[in-house]
């Protein structure tokens, strides 16, 4: 019996790879653009497997597994997600939502083999999808789409929304099991049988990224300690800084004052050096006032010992990231959450800003027509510039799962007293002027300044 696949992606080049690959182990394929399309399609037919990008505009390849796996009709069809950028992270949250796992792109014939073999796709094997016979057709009622249920319109299928679990009306879809009909017997034991295991598959890997999340909050605890002790250090030093400050100011200006007179009279350079002298004291007492009003030793906020306005400089060195990655992927969301804790030990209670500008590189078309940075040796003529092809940039706003997550957990964890918003200045409101075209020569030249230009901006709002 010939085994049935459905691709979900929104690459025509991926999809009629795959495609190609599949037909050559006589599998039927059916290729779809967009996720919304696939829900569309499985409402009337059960294929023996899907292939499911989950990187894709609209609903993501996640939120329609949630949709498969919570609709009793589609459940037991197993999903393989497909991507070019499997990480860890992406594995687990698959597997987490009921895939069988992640498959690379780029993937080598044998372990293509033991994929489909896996999903029962080899025509040796019997498929994991259970079909009937034209003889028990029958004795079952043909299952039809209800009419409070309504096609994803076009516009809908354009919308970026949280998906959230949803359930079909199953009332009537099923009729009574015809007496002695041993094969829908088994079917449902086997079906039974299935549910059990992949519970308790669910169960264990959930416990598992629970653990991998505590070591990693442990390990975030372990360095803020180690800051907040460096920090103490920084402020010793300060105050000792402003102690020496005191006691000259003191001896200069309480115990000789007396004396200005015969040391001036004596040394006609005199005059020079303790106007000198009078005006570093001077600024040492400013730097005393300045390092008061920003709650050193305060009781308002005990162990405060960072400006707020040093955190943020510091926050905003190093923020950077390469070409073609999303700004706030999984890296980013260590990050934010080792300023937050920052932020908490000096007291902070605001928002915090976060604002992705993307840097106008010099682009050029690969071999695959996609495009890519351009060779350092081109000319600065035949540039196509990043910002003159948005369409092909769909990655610039996004954000990965982890991020979304940390998001999430820490303004609930905050009570009110941090907002985190995030932006996007696309390509505009660069941090270092572009040249003209006239002035550089490059792409070498021209991407270096890009490079720059393509990071994340920090900016602290307190409310205090």
């Amino acid at each position: 019996m010939t085994k049935r696949a459905l691709i979900v992606d929104d690459s025509k080049t991926a999809r009629q790879v795959l495609s190609g690959k599949l037909s050559k182990y006589g599998i039927s394929v059916m290729a779809l653009e967009s996720a919304a399309a696939a829900i569309d399609f499985l409402y009337e037919n059960a294929p023996d497997a899907i292939f499911m990008d989950y990187e894709m505009p609209g609903m993501d390849g996640f939120q329609a597994l949630k949709v498969i796996k919570s609709n009793p009709n589609t459940a037991v069809i197993p999903v393989m997600m497909y991507t070019s950028k499997a990480g860890g992270l992406e594995v687990s949250q698959a597997r987490a939502l009921g895939a069988v796992g992640v498959l690379p792109k780029q993937l080598e014939v044998q372990d293509l083999e033991d994929v489909l073999r896996s999903l029962h796709l080899m025509p040796d094997q019997e498929s994991l999808v259970p079909g009937f016979e034209d003889s028990e057709l029958e004795s079952v009622r043909t299952v039809r789409r209800q009419s409070n249920i309504h096609s994803i319109t076009e516009h809908e299928r354009r919308k970026s929304a949280t998906v959230e679990p949803v359930s079909l009306p199953m009332d009537g879809v099923l009729g009574p099991l015809p007496t002695g009909d041993d094969s829908l017997k088994r079917f449902i034991r086997k079906e039974q049988n299935l549910s059990e295991i992949r519970l308790q598959e669910k169960l264990e890997k959930h416990f598992a990224e629970t653990q991998s999340e505590l070591y990693e909050l442990e390990a975030l605890q372990e360095v803020s300690r180690f800051q907040a002790r460096r920090a103490q250090i920084l402020g010793g030093i300060s105050l000792l800084f402003i102690l020496v400050g005191f006691a000259i100011t003191y001896y200069f200006l309480v115990l000789s004052p007396a004396q200005k007179k015969a040391v001036i009279g004596s040394d006609p350079d005199s005059e020079a050096i303790y106007e000198l002298i009078s005006a570093q004291n001077e600024q040492i007492e400013q730097m005393s006032r300045k390092i008061e009003e920003t709650g050193y030793g305060s009781v308002a906020t005990p162990g405060s010992l960072i400006p707020v306005d040093l955190i943020e400089w510091a926050a905003n060195q190093g923020t950077e990231f390469e070409y073609g990655e999303i700004p706030f992927n999984d890296q980013r969301a260590l990050w934010l959450a080792e300023l937050v804790d920052q932020l908490k030990e000096a007291g902070f209670r605001g928002t915090i800003e976060l604002r992705a500008t993307h840097g106008n590189y010099c682009l050029q078309k690969s071999e695959g027509d996609e495009y890519v940075l351009a060779n350092d040796g081109l000319a600065i003529s035949e540039c196509l510039f990043a910002a003159d092809h948005r369409d092909s940039n769909d990655y610039i706003n996004g954000q990965s799962v982890a991020f979304a997550n940390y998001m999430n957990v820490e303004l609930a964890r905050s009570g009110g007293e941090l907002e985190i918003l995030l932006f996007s200045s696309g390509f505009n409101d660069p941090l270092i002027p572009y040249p003209s075209v006239y002035e550089v020569k490059t792409a070498k030249e021209w991407n270096r300044i890009a490079t720059q230009n393509q990071r994340v901006r920090v900016s602290l709002y307190s409310n205090l």
